[in-house]
């Protein structure tokens, strides 16, 4: 590898991690921010919503990479312009292809790299999360009960399509008497 390949790759490695941490921290801040006050009125504890952005993060990356690659190519390149780098190097004789090629093939075995990760790793974490959020933030049993009794229901119709209720804005009613989850039947059934 010469040298020149080195210093592009070396130079195109720093901002892409720069941006790819710019871009993740300004995803989980806006995220925090927005569920802020459910963390608060349920009570989360502050290590069960660490732990739940460290399992975002896998997702955070497969989708915003592109962005911060673009980013980092884009910065790279504009730095060698801004500082004439650019042009010594064409001037000693190097095309622009073969400037960019270190660029390009790094972006190849990044995007391959993604594709293992979005397979092995996200699943895995986007599972750890979820299991977070249903038992911590949105305060769901583990376990919901397979018998329910005594289920009263209330469903609004929809509306039509001139913006009035359908069927005067009334709403159905259902009374359950006994619900079995595990074979999926019902007694003492009233609409």
């Amino acid at each position: 590898m010469r040298l020149l390949d080195r210093y592009l790759i070396q130079k195109f490695l720093f901002i892409l991690a720069f941006s790819l941490v710019a871009v993740i921290s300004i995803f989980i801040i806006i995220d925090l921010v927005e569920r802020l006050s459910d963390y608060i009125d349920r009570q989360v504890p502050a290590v069960v919503i660490v732990s739940y952005y460290f399992y975002f993060i896998p997702y955070i990356i497969v989708l915003m990479l592109p962005i911060a690659m673009l980013l980092a190519s884009m910065f790279s390149i504009g730095q060698l312009g801004k500082y004439n780098e650019l042009t010594a190097m064409k001037s000693s004789g190097i095309s622009m292809y073969r400037i960019l090629a270190p660029i390009f093939g790094l972006a190849l075995f990044v995007s391959l790299l993604m594709l293992a990760f979005a397979e092995i790793v996200m699943p895995e974490a986007n599972q750890r999360k979820a299991e977070l959020k249903s038992q911590y933030i949105d305060r769901l049993p583990r376990n919901l009960p397979t018998r329910l009794s005594n289920l009263y229901l209330q469903e609004r119709l929809p509306e039509q399509q001139n913006g009035a209720p359908a069927n005067g804005g009334r709403s159905r009613r259902v009374f359950i008497g006994y619900y079995n989850a595990a074979d999926s039947s019902a007694n003492k059934i009233s609409i």
